[in-house]
């Protein structure tokens, strides 16, 4: 008898656009398609097969307040995680397997609901984005669209050039670009920039194996941004697949060209900058 090899799949943990009063969420009206896409694209020839779209659903605005609501009453208490103290609905993941992925082409909006970005994202509430925002919570210890901040853990392992990365803050009009910059042990004076240096961060994580996902993989790949995000997605899967090669976590800092244009389909990706700041192994 012939045994076949399991075949692992990849699964994609798909966010919306914000829902209006009044409207329903609907599985077409996801974020960062196209990065997704050129996510798949590397897994496929990696020996992936697609497994499934896994709906982030979106509360309903009432529903949202509602969990507002709950993270700051913890917050007076000194519970300022969202994943710790708000009530999370249940959905089922027992399909996921060893070997499979759970992909993640967005950024993971850790700190949304509390701190109000102009742009957001808005968390689903799920059980299996709980998951995994208790594991991106080991490298980041603030995530939102203006903020970025690392946790001790990781900031202590930046190079001595690289130090006032640890703290990101990004504008949120006119592209998410660089702002201010600073240490965690705050010395030094904090790093300012001009909006014209067109310069932005990146990140990506990558778990082969977690415990809560039955096993399964998770790898989250973001920038501050929509078009950031694809730029990317689209470098990892061409000149900068060797990053996916090695478990862990990865800070890449994007510098965009001045006439940036999208025509003539991703050409235009490879025009940007792209500098690593830090790669390191997986957190314990």
């Amino acid at each position: 008898m012939v045994l076949r090899e399991h075949q692992r799949h990849y699964h994609w943990l798909a966010y919306s656009y914000g829902v209006r009063e009044g409207r329903n969420w609907k599985e077409s009206q996801v974020r960062d398609g196209a990065a997704f896409a050129e996510l798949g694209a590397w897994l496929s020839r990696r020996g992936f097969e697609y497994g499934r779209l896994i709906p982030n659903r979106l509360p309903r605005p009432e529903e949202f307040r509602e969990k507002r609501a709950e993270l700051e009453g913890a917050s007076h208490h000194g519970r300022r995680h969202v994943e710790d103290v708000v009530t999370y609905r249940e959905i089922q993941d027992s399909f996921l397997e060893p070997g499979d992925l759970v992909i993640v082409p967005t950024r993971p909006p850790l700190n949304d609901l509390d701190h109000q970005d102009k742009v957001r994202s808005q968390p689903g509430f799920t059980t299996l984005e709980q998951k995994i925002f208790r594991e991106c919570r080991q490298y980041l210890d603030v995530c939102s669209r203006s903020h970025v901040r690392f946790t001790p853990a990781v900031a202590e392992r930046l190079p001595g050039n690289f130090a006032d990365r640890a703290d990101v803050t990004v504008r949120q009009v006119k592209g998410p670009w660089y702002r201010v910059l600073k240490r965690l042990d705050g010395r030094g004076r904090p790093s300012r920039f001009s909006d014209r240096a067109r310069r932005t961060a990146a990140y990506l994580l990558y778990l082969p194996e977690v415990k809560t996902l039955h096993r399964a993989g998770l790898l989250v790949a973001f920038g501050m941004g929509g078009d950031q995000t694809l730029v990317f997605a689209h470098r990892l899967r061409t000149d900068l697949e060797p990053l996916l090669d090695r478990p862990g976590f990865t800070m890449v800092e994007m510098t965009a060209p001045d006439d940036a244009t999208a025509c003539g389909g991703l050409a235009f990706a490879h025009d940007w900058k792209m500098e690593i700041v830090l790669q390191m192994e997986c957190l314990p």
